[in-house]
């Protein structure tokens, strides 16, 4: 279960590797694969800062990006 600090990123891969077996390796990091987008190269994966530093030092791994945030709220709510 994600925890606070817990944040889902998007990693763009090389075609040196495999992406699954990157995915596997990305498990072994202590991400957790959410999706393998093997067309366009990117795995999203979710974990602390620390995972994402742990992701970055894997070979084929050309970068690791947060994923932002969106929240629009419930209809009919005032707009801040």
């Amino acid at each position: 279960m994600p925890t606070t600090d817990t944040k889902t990123w998007a990693v763009t891969v090389s075609h040196n590797v495999p992406i699954h077996v990157l995915a596997s390796q990305f498990t072994a990091a202590g991400a957790e694969v959410q999706n393998v987008l093997a067309e366009t190269r990117v795995i999203v994966a979710t974990g602390t800062d620390e995972v994402a530093a742990r992701l970055r030092g894997i070979d084929g791994v050309a970068d690791v990006s947060e994923v932002p945030v969106a929240d629009v709220g419930p209809p009919g709510a005032e707009i801040a």
